[in-house]
């Protein structure tokens, strides 16, 4: 497990069970066999074999680094700024 999956997982299992959604995607799952197909108008896809919790962390953690690209484009593109406002960021508890 990676380090950003090793931070986030206790902040996700907590969410996930305070929301009951790892339980409501067992109960998805469970019952999904059970839904039929439509001949014709509609056939039932195959459910998906995926960790809910897992992928959800993932595009957390997809979610995050293209945060933090847009971030470094922001300071490649005006480097004094992003300085200053370090700086000012920085003093402000002083001033």
């Amino acid at each position: 497990m990676s380090s950003c999956r090793q931070a986030f997982d206790p902040i996700f299992t907590e969410a996930f069970d305070a929301c009951g959604l790892s339980a409501a995607w067992s109960v998805v799952s469970e019952g999904w066999d059970s839904i039929p197909s439509i001949p014709m108008v509609w056939e039932k896809p195959e459910m998906p074999e995926v960790d809910i919790k897992q992928y959800a962390m993932q595009k957390a953690i997809d979610g995050l680094f293209v945060l933090v690209a847009e971030k470094e484009a922001e300071i490649r593109a005006n480097p004094g700024g992003a300085a200053a406002a370090a700086v000012q960021e920085v003093f402000a508890q002083f001033m």
